[in-house]
């Protein structure tokens, strides 16, 4: 669950140079009436666009059929008097109303046509603040990706105008944005953002609220004393929280927390706190994650009738707001309530509704995230441009070799020349001592432009070289995409159809169960290959930049051995980290991580289950020396020198027959030169390997 933080529900300027945001929080229905007789006094139209905005913003939190009914009498003297900016003003309050109205569609319509307006006024302000309650409405469904696209152009101009608060709640949304897409470090850091500029603030709700964001965070990430801390601040803040959404989202954080924990009595406590303010304030959006919490505690209690009651009631809700998240949860925890019922017919029904969801999600998330730099059309374009490229190196080589026989026939057509020029000069003239200094002139020509024909000559030769590791590369890049990339979706396909074809293999649970588990460990592989293939095109392509940092390495080890840990596990595989505390590298992290995962990977890939791997550090003059060994199948010699090769096709299967390419190892072998090392194997058949890469210490101030 998440509440977004919405700085701009009230227009963020001055509007005709009168704040009214504190008025809005005091003023009472006898001054709405005030204002009321004074717009029956007044016939100056700019007066009346004045109060029936004031009349509107007041109207918010009273009655939203009134504040919209005013909203309109201002935007048509807006439009009457031309007064440009002020119908955008008016679209922008009528679009806050059905937000929090829970009309998203109305909303999405008129954030758009104020957008439209304050661009063409260029007002930054304004336009950061529609943009940041796009990116709110977006992050409801399953655009998160044009959600983010929305809150980055946002906190851009919230950092060029050097709002603090704008930074503060763009960084809040982009944080909750990653979390939904379980980049939870992600999510933290930009969390950790707004809690600064909070603190700052002293706005003890705001505080509360982010406080109550992190430990969503961390919760589903299953860092539980993290999330304990983080929801104790946000608790201890709650008396001071008056927007009834943020106080929902921190007491059913509570009561997820609780049901984590297996102390259901102080999960429902707070569930039912969060209901209570839910029902009173009307918000069916988020009294809809309330529904399915209770319903999550009746199955801890085993009461399974009454928990598909509750999560359909969610699901209902949700579906009345046209409001997506967390769809795919619901029906999977009714799947597994029909489970436990032994009804398996509603069970495998709402287990499909809720793949549906994930698959939609994950289509849309991935579309989108490869639009800016792993989208399949960016994918074609690297092809693309790595194909031009290759007939770019392929038409200089001719030219060159052109060149290089227009030389070499000119040459000839000297050499010819002088040899007349010689013969008519010994017949022409007699005098010895005249002719062997004209010879002697004639040779020193001849002998330099045999030079420059060597020159030419061994240019042409690495032009060939070149040309070569290029064709290797490319053959590699389309023997991936043809054979290695193919191959996993003709095995996915293939499964997919015999389980349509034949229903009832389902009913040999051994067999299905096999089945399930290829189609799984087949998809892995494929996303694994996937990653590195495009990781390694934007190397390639020169797009890839290295960000070289002092980094603590038993700090970035640790933070993923969670991750490595459950690579291993299965094959029942012990990891043991040997890494020193005070051991810092000079490195771009992101490629130190991919270093040390493509290594463990290749280590648990070739040792037999329940075998050893170690992971281990040491410092040598200026170079940290890292090495991963394991006590696998190991390496014979010969194949030893084709492991860094990318024209080399040697590929040999795992202990549990997984497949591979060799792309990560050639991966790792660029990214650790470009960060100024150097990579080693050691490896004896029948005994293990030590793969071993150095990396420069981490640099000191002077």
């Amino acid at each position: 669950m998440k509440i977004l933080r919405n700085k701009y529900l009230i227009l963020a300027i001055i509007l005709l140079n009168i704040n009214w945001y504190a008025a809005v929080a005091n003023e009472t229905q006898n001054q709405i009436d005030s204002l009321k007789i004074e717009v029956f006094k007044t016939s100056n139209d700019s007066t009346l666009i004045h109060q029936y905005q004031r009349i509107s913003l007041l109207y918010r939190e009273i009655s939203k059929d009134s504040s919209l009914y005013y909203s309109d009498k201002y935007l048509e003297l807006a439009r009457k008097t031309k007064f440009t900016k002020g119908v955008a003003h008016g679209y922008f309050n009528k679009a806050v109303v059905y937000y929090q109205s829970e009309d998203f569609e109305n909303s999405l319509k008129n954030y758009l046509s104020a957008l439209e307006i304050y661009s063409q006024e260029k007002d930054s302000i304004n336009i950061s603040g529609v943009y940041n309650n796009l990116g709110i409405l977006h992050s409801l469904g399953f655009d998160k990706q044009t959600a983010i696209d929305y809150y980055i152009k946002a906190l851009e101009i919230s950092s060029q105008i050097n709002d603090s608060a704008g930074i503060a709640n763009n960084s809040n949304n982009i944080g909750l944005i990653y979390r939904d897409l379980k980049n939870y470090d992600k999510a933290v850091e930009y969390l950790n953002r707004t809690l600064e500029i909070d603190l700052l603030s002293g706005i003890q709700e705001y505080i509360a609220q982010t406080y109550s964001n992190i430990a969503w965070s961390y919760l589903p990430a299953k860092e539980f004393d993290k999330t304990f801390k983080n929801l104790s601040e946000a608790l201890n803040r709650i008396d001071f929280v008056k927007d009834a959404d943020i106080k929902i989202e921190i007491l059913s954080c509570a009561g997820e927390y609780y049901l984590e924990m297996n102390n259901p009595d102080s999960a429902i406590k707070y569930i039912r706190e969060a209901l209570d303010v839910a029902d009173r304030a009307n918000r069916k959006r988020t009294m809809a994650y309330t529904y399915f919490l209770i319903g999550r505690y009746l199955m801890v209690r085993e009461l399974y009738p009454g928990a598909i009651t509750h999560i359909n009631e969610a699901i209902k809700l949700s579906d009345s707001l046209h409001v997506k998240e967390y769809l795919d949860k619901y029906y999977e925890y009714i799947s597994n309530a029909y489970v436990e019922l032994g009804d398996f017919k509603n069970a495998h029904a709402n287990l499909k509704k809720s793949y549906a969801v994930k698959d939609s999600m994950q289509t849309d998330a991935l579309s989108k995230s490869l639009n800016n730099f792993e989208k399949e059309k960016e994918f074609v374009r690297i092809q693309s441009e790595f194909q031009f490229d290759q007939h770019k190196k392929q038409s200089e080589f001719e030219k060159e070799a052109l060149k290089l026989k227009f030389v070499t026939w000119f040459s000839v057509l000297i050499i010819l020349f002088l040899i007349i020029i010689i013969i008519a000069t010994i017949n022409n003239y007699r005098n010895k001592s005249k002719t062997n200094k004209y010879l002697k002139n004639q040779n020193e020509i001849i002998e330099q432009q045999s030079e420059e024909l060597k020159i030419s000559i061994t240019k042409l030769e690495e032009n060939e070289k070149e040309l070569e590791a290029l064709n290797a590369t490319k053959d590699k890049f389309f023997s991936i995409i043809a054979h290695d990339l193919r191959n996993p979706f003709n095995v996915l396909i293939g499964y997919a159809d015999l389980l349509i074809s034949e229903p009832g293999i389902k009913e040999d649970a051994e067999k299905y169960d096999k089945i399930i588990k290829s189609i799984y460990n087949t998809a892995e592989f494929s996303y694994e290959l996937l990653e590195n293939i495009l990781t390694w095109a934007r190397s390639q392509s020169g797009s890839l930049t290295v960000n070289h940092q002092n980094l603590n390495l038993s700090e970035i080890v640790n933070s993923k051995a969670t991750y490595f840990d459950e690579m291993a596990e299965p094959k029942n595989m012990n990891i043991q980290y040997a890494i020193e505390e005070g051991l810092y590298a000079y490195a771009d992290k992101d490629m130190l991580i991919t270093i040390i995962r493509n290594l463990i990977n290749n280590a648990i890939k070739f040792t037999m289950p329940n075998g050893k791997i170690k992971v281990s550090a040491e410092r040598k003059d200026d170079y940290l020396f890292i090495s991963v060994s394991d006590n696998g199948i190991g390496i014979n010699s010969e194949n030893q020198k084709k492991l860094f090769k990318i024209d080399s096709d040697f590929k040999i299967k795992g202990t549990a027959n997984e497949t591979g390419t060799g792309l990560g190892l050639i991966l790792c072998n660029e990214f650790i030169k470009l960060n100024g090392g150097e990579i080693f194997v050691e490896s004896e058949e029948g005994k293990g390997s030590i793969f071993t890469f150095t990396l420069p210490i981490a640099k000191t101030d002077e």
